[in-house]
């Protein structure tokens, strides 16, 4: 296994302290110029604008992250506060033990982001090999689709698309082949290509959901599992900044089953009781995904959306989407979760792990994923009940996320992909 190579990003921590902490858990450590590989753990304090990416940064303060974050975008997840990071918590992440046989997984599909965390901490368990084949659109193969598939000793396919057809058809008999369904699928025709006799096991995100993939597919129930979505607690629980009390935050707003004119119906109930309110929309523009800028029913909604959004500009900002949730979670004190459909919403979740208080619709299963006192009925519940939440609603968010932590579901996924000794 390569050696963890930590950047420290300056301050009062000196690299000393670092090297002497992290050799205190029995680790060989070494402070070395940039790029040097000798020892488990490397620690430099030398920048270069076109660094290669380091496994973690080390820093002094969350303005220090914040920054470090909005500038190395590819760094976001790996940059940590040094007074409030564990050592340990560092030790077991980026040098994590395994109690498996050696595995080859190819890592197939489109839009990985939800599969990212599943991956890099797979691809750092010794005698783990990750491969990815990410395809550029959900029915458009990537070019080393065959050859990582063959290279495998497991396939992952996210989605259940044209790569997990394409993979039951392909599977040797020493290779096995686990597919993550989440929701959209079930809604389009690929999945029925799928050679579910030869697919070991398909992933669902809830139960809810499990349910309606048998009821839908009618796959045999013992191929259907539940692993639900996870939540990096370390680092999404950061101190909130002061306008975060009177700030809503949705996070992905397209396409309209997300249902953000909802949003703007709790902040025009919210203005009512206090002028100060805003609401905060981080992702994409509608006009981003080529499919909805053809779709007039989608077309049209936007429209209206963009003439109310515009008249209410002292009160809403809209970001495009990034990596930086985690950040963007400290200025948000509410999150709303106002879809039509969600098959787990992992907005909420993020939000509430960062203390912020979820305001929950009762789509499909929320009542089951999520505690009932967070499901409202509509826009005006969800006002009233965001103006008396306090911070003891605040803590018991962060409580109710501990079941998702990022530790116990990567023991789930381990389980499942990797073979005992």
């Amino acid at each position: 296994m390569k050696p963890v190579t930590i950047f420290h990003a300056g301050g009062s921590v000196a690299p000393e302290e670092i090297s002497e902490a992290v050799a205190g858990r029995g680790l060989d450590v070494r402070r070395r110029r940039w790029r040097t590989r000798d020892g488990d753990w490397v620690i430099t304090d030398r920048f270069v604008p076109d660094m290669v990416r380091p496994e973690l940064v080390i820093c002094e303060s969350e303005s220090d992250r914040e920054w470090i974050e909005s500038t190395r975008p590819d760094l976001v997840g790996d940059v940590w506060v040094w007074a409030t990071t564990p050592v340990d918590l560092l030790v077991d992440r980026y040098r994590p033990a395994t109690r498996y046989r050696p595995e080859r997984i190819a890592i197939v599909g489109y839009n990985l982001k939800f599969v990212r965390p599943i991956s890099t901490h797979l691809g750092r368990l010794p005698d783990v090999d990750v491969r990815i084949a990410e395809w550029p659109k959900f029915a458009v193969e990537g070019p080393d689709t065959d050859s990582v598939m063959d290279w495998a000793s497991l396939i992952f396919c996210e989605w259940a698309g044209p790569n997990a057809a394409k993979a039951s058809r392909r599977r040797r008999p020493d290779q096995r082949l686990v597919v993550r369904l989440h929701r959209f699928e079930l809604e389009r025709d690929e999945w029925r290509a799928i050679d579910i006799e030869r697919v070991d096991k398909v992933v669902a995100v809830g139960e809810p959901y499990r349910r309606r993939i048998l009821e839908v597919t009618g796959w045999p129930e013992e191929r259907v599992v539940v692993i639900p979505n996870l939540v990096d607690r370390a680092q999404l629980d950061r101190p909130k900044l002061p306008e975060a009390q009177r700030t809503i935050g949705l996070l992905g707003a397209t396409p309209w089953r997300k249902r953000p004119d909802r949003a703007l119906d709790v902040l025009e109930y919210l203005l009512e009781l206090d002028a100060a309110w805003r609401l905060l929309i981080k992702g994409p523009r509608p006009d981003a995904e080529r499919w909805m800028r053809l779709d007039d029913f989608q077309t049209a909604r936007y429209a209206d959306l963009e003439k109310r959004t515009k008249s209410m500009a002292d009160h809403v900002t809209w970001e495009d989407a990034s990596p930086g949730v985690a950040s963007w979670f400290r200025r948000v004190g509410h999150v709303l979760s106002p879809s039509e459909d969600e098959s787990f919403h992992l907005a909420p979740a993020e939000g509430m792990t960062s203390g912020t208080i979820p305001a929950i619709w009762p789509w499909f299963g929320a009542d089951e994923i999520y505690d009932a006192r967070w499901i409202v009925e509509n826009a005006e519940q969800a006002a009233a009940a965001i103006s008396r939440r306090g911070p003891d609603d605040s803590q018991a968010a962060r409580e109710e996320t501990t079941k998702w932590d990022r530790a116990s579901i990567l023991e789930e996924w381990e389980r499942l992909l990797l073979t005992p000794p």
